[in-house]
């Protein structure tokens, strides 16, 4: 299948998927890699189509399918007053700007990536964590989440752990801390940051050795493992 585009179009395309992971200051490895990857699919000419739908594999004829359409959105919560709440990519993508007081729902790396930007720009991040710790997922770069929390001690960022989030109002999210008490925090942004649903966009036939899910599609995860599982399958077939 040859397909053309303009190179615009091939921009837009890296900078709406991973752009919004490179978007933040302290990003410049990420957003050198992104350049990167741009320079070798304009010099190696690879073809892609874009605004086009797949609903099955019977749509594409080829000898290899690689599904690595990333996941199903973000997970959501569901209780009063989360209307208000945005995700972290809508956050990320406005520059993390707004909002003098803003809290995070959510420990894990993304989230505590969002707080320290704030904490760096002078403003007032809170994190909110259902478990006992952040930064805990699985193959989380040591250097990072060490980093990580020796900033927020430095900027003085509150963490709350073992919490669960209750309600929210046009000024503040309530929350009940690790003992039960009910801790009402100023608010004029509330960031939801509690990861991604895993799925695919259309059935996969099982046991079928001519198709590939890797990355998001595969299992929630991080860049580094969408990078690894790509160039893994690229080196096997």
């Amino acid at each position: 299948m040859k397909i053309t585009s303009s190179w615009a179009s091939v921009r837009w395309l890296f900078a709406f998927h991973w752009g919004i992971a490179a978007s933040f200051s302290f990003k410049e490895k990420d957003k050198e890699l992104l350049k990167y990857y741009e320079t070798q699919v304009e010099k190696n000419h690879i073809d892609i189509r874009f605004h086009t739908e797949v609903k099955s594999l019977d749509d594409v004829e080829t000898d290899e399918y690689v599904i690595a359409a990333g996941s199903m959105g973000p997970n959501r919560l569901h209780l009063p007053g989360s209307e208000r709440f945005l995700t972290a990519q809508e956050y990320i993508s406005n520059g993390c700007k707004d909002g003098e007081n803003v809290v995070i729902i959510g420990g894990g790396l993304t989230g505590c990536e969002m707080a320290y930007e704030i904490a760096k720009s002078g403003r007032k991040p809170v994190i909110v964590e259902v478990k006992d710790d952040i930064l805990i997922a699985p193959g989380s770069c040591m250097a990072n989440t060490s980093f990580l929390r020796d900033a927020f001690e430095y900027y003085n960022v509150p963490i709350y752990t073992s919490a669960r989030t209750v309600s929210a109002d046009e000024n503040s999210l309530t929350i009940l801390d690790e003992t039960g008490k009910e801790v009402r925090l100023p608010a004029d942004v509330i960031v939801q940051s509690i990861g991604f649903k895993r799925g695919l966009p259309f059935d996969v036939p099982e046991n079928a050795d001519h198709v590939h899910v890797i990355g998001d599609s595969a299992k929630i995860s991080n860049l580094l493992n969408a990078v690894h599982s790509a160039y893994n399958l690229a080196m096997q077939i």
